[in-house]
């Protein structure tokens, strides 16, 4: 290899030869050669240039490059190439991960962080870099605070070596073109290459000089103890962490899970919120008072808080706290009833918390807010009313009073769930009542705030009265007249069939049209006192009818089985066909002595008694009919209807009778004449 060492080896002349003597002789030379432009140094490396190499080389030197570009392919090997980009310092002890600025000869690399540590390299091509003694650097680290200031060792051949790095890449850059000659071309590509070396002999080069830095922070220099770069950056920012957040303490208890944590907090139940209101009471968290502080003196300012400004405020100097850990803080808060939370103007309930609390990129969109307290004036009003609507003494406290209310309308709403089945089928009255009585509680219980839970309270409680009142019919009407309302429905449903006849009882015809009334009244609780006698007064009547039209329906079966067991004893009739042909009639009259409804009974007697005596007369007619003799057919039968012969409503005068008579016979004479057999019906 065309190093140094080899080129004096080359140069000995005899064994004896002083080495270091050579040496010493050759490098100058090499020097001159190379300012010549004879020969390319890469790295420890020589090589003699042609005539066409020469010349590249003279041009490249000749490249002028921005004085900042230096600086910036310098923090790009610190920040890029060595570090990979790392924006963040892991604190184990804390289990935080805390973003730092990086800066490098006072250039930001990357976007500038507010408020957050620094990494900031000063290396030889800073301006004043001789200036950063060791007590200047303590003063600039002093000043800096919450930076790690690492002073790179002076080294000569980084400045070089950038210089040319940048001087041969933006000329490669510039002489690259398709109509350069092959030969250009190929040394181009031997720079190139000459160049990607360099850049890595630059990493190394600067990750050496950050491993061997000196390193300062909070006014004095740090003992580092690591190796490498990584290491020794660790060490320096774990101490800048340990004492630049001297509030970290503060924070009671750091959750391995704060996410599980925000959400089980905004979704505990009553006993664990007043837990949490009595826990503050007694005494405050460090962290909680500390949150607590900053979010009143912001309201003090009337400064909106932004739930992300929050956040970040205590994950600054000098607190460090965890940016959930802090989340943790506000839920706790906001459970307890010391804050609201606003997101889009609407106030949040604890469910709809869950997400603008867990989910970062909502934390911009929500606002936190200070609770208002009650005025003693609202206090009493409310506590007078809740008493009056309780029937229990309301404590003090905003908090206390809250509950009391809400515990209160929950119990309400607890009892109309257990009626609004039955109003819900539309068979029970109340249903319009308890859906407003429900939906007027459950408005109210709703609210998560206790200061607007309360005012709401006393701004409806007119409202609410009437709702009271409601609810005590209600009840009462579900515990003490359910069975006399189901006695009412009951009746009607009953009488329901003999209505015509029994509205042409006056008494009887009041009482049916005062127990509709009372069934579609809205609010029947105060007429269920006369159901028992409105019934009574119509069970007479009823069964008075019923008795009658059963006493006549049944004569009338009586009077058809009597001619059907008269025709069969003629015909002495067998035992089968006797019963085959009155076991329906027979039916017939145990049905109407059970049946409450008169126009069945009238069904019963009237169409059903004829159809089945019809049956058993063809039944009989058709077991006795005598042998066919040739030729001869036997007598049609022509049925003849009496009644439909009068031709007048009632029969008034004899001669009405006579008249009715005559043409009763008559009908039945011509029935004879025209040989056929007559059924009177």
């Amino acid at each position: 290899k065309p190093n140094v060492d080899n080129l004096v080896t080359l140069c000995i002349d005899q064994v004896d030869a002083d080495r270091i003597w050579l040496k010493e002789k050759i490098e100058p030379s090499l020097e001159r050669l190379e300012k010549q432009n004879l020969i390319n140094r890469n790295g420890d490396l020589y090589f003699f240039l042609t005539n066409d190499e020469r010349e590249v080389s003279r041009e490249i030197k000749n490249v002028a490059i921005p004085s900042a570009a230096e600086s910036q392919l310098l923090g790009e090997i610190i920040f890029d190439d060595i570090l990979k980009g790392k924006t963040k310092h892991r604190y184990i002890p804390y289990k935080n991960d805390y973003p730092f600025n990086r800066i490098c000869d006072d250039r930001i690399w990357g976007k500038e962080l507010k408020d957050e540590l620094g990494l900031e390299v000063i290396s030889p091509l800073h301006d004043e870099y001789n200036l950063f003694f060791p007590a200047r650097c303590n003063l600039y680290s002093a000043n800096k605070t919450g930076h790690v200031i690492a002073r790179l060792p002076d080294d000569k051949d980084l400045i070089s070596e950038i210089r040319i790095y940048l001087q041969t890449d933006k000329y490669i850059k510039d002489k690259s073109s398709a109509s350069a000659s092959d030969n250009l071309k190929k040394i181009l590509s031997d720079r190139a290459t000459e160049n990607r070396s360099r850049r890595d002999r630059l990493t190394e080069m600067v990750d050496t000089m950050l491993a061997q830095a000196e390193f300062y922070a909070l006014g004095k220099g740090l003992e580092i103890k690591g190796q490498t770069t990584s290491k020794v950056l660790d060490e320096a920012f774990d101490h800048l962490i340990k004492n630049v957040f001297s509030k970290y303490s503060y924070l009671t208890k750091q959750f391995d899970e704060p996410l599980k944590e925000i959400k089980q907090i905004l979704q505990s139940n009553d006993i664990t919120q007043q837990q949490l209101m009595m826990d503050f009471e007694k005494a405050e968290p460090s962290d909680i008072k500390e949150t607590r502080t900053f979010i009143e003196l912001k309201t003090a300012g009337n400064q909106p808080i932004i739930l992300s400004e929050l956040v970040h405020h205590f994950a600054k100097r000098p607190y460090g706290w965890g940016d959930l850990q802090v989340v943790v803080l506000i839920a706790k808060l906001f459970m307890s009833g010391r804050i609201n939370l606003v997101l889009d103007g609407t106030k949040l309930k604890p469910k709809d918390a869950i997400a603008p609390l867990t989910k970062t990129p909502q934390w911009k969109n929500g606002k936190i807010i200070k609770r208002t307290n009650l005025s003693k004036a609202d206090t009493l009003k409310a506590q007078t009313l809740a008493k009056e609507l309780f029937g229990s003494i309301a404590p003090d406290g905003q908090d206390q009073l809250a509950q009391f209310i809400r515990d209160g309308l929950n119990k309400w709403v607890q009892t109309l769930e257990k009626i609004k089945p039955l109003a819900d089928t539309g068979n029970y009255p109340g249903k319009n009542e308890i859906d407003d009585c429900m939906a007027t509680a459950n408005s109210l219980v709703k609210i998560h705030d206790s200061y607007e839970l309360v005012k709401e309270f006393n701004a409806k409680k007119e409202d609410i009265k009437d709702t009271s009142d409601d609810l005590y019919e209600l009840k009462d009407f579900y515990t003490n007249q359910k069975n006399t309302w189901e006695t009412l429905r009951s009746a009607m449903e009953r009488f329901k069939p003999n209505y015509n006849a029994l509205e042409k009882d006056i008494d009887a015809g009041k009482a049916m049209q005062r127990m509709s009334q009372i069934l579609s009244a809205p609010s029947p609780y105060g007429m269920l006192k006369d159901v028992n006698d409105l019934v009574s007064k119509v069970e007479t009547v009823n069964y008075t009818l019923i008795e009658e039209k059963r006493e006549s329906a049944t004569q009338e079966v009586k009077n058809k089985i009597s001619q059907v067991s008269n025709l069969l004893k003629d015909h002495k009739a067998a035992s089968d066909l006797s019963n085959k042909s009155l076991y329906p009639l027979q039916e017939i009259k145990k049905k109407i002595l059970t049946e409450y409804s008169i126009p069945q009974i009238i069904t019963y007697s009237v169409n059903d008694t004829q159809e089945l005596f019809e049956e058993a007369l063809e039944s009989i007619e058709d077991a006795f009919k005598p042998p066919k003799e040739a030729g001869q057919k036997a007598k049609p039968i022509k049925t003849i209807k009496p009644a439909n012969l009068k031709q007048k409503a009632y029969l008034e005068t004899v001669e009405d009778v006579d008249d009715f008579v005559n043409k009763v016979k008559y009908s039945l004479l011509e029935a004879l004449k025209n040989n056929v057999r007559i059924r009177i019906e």
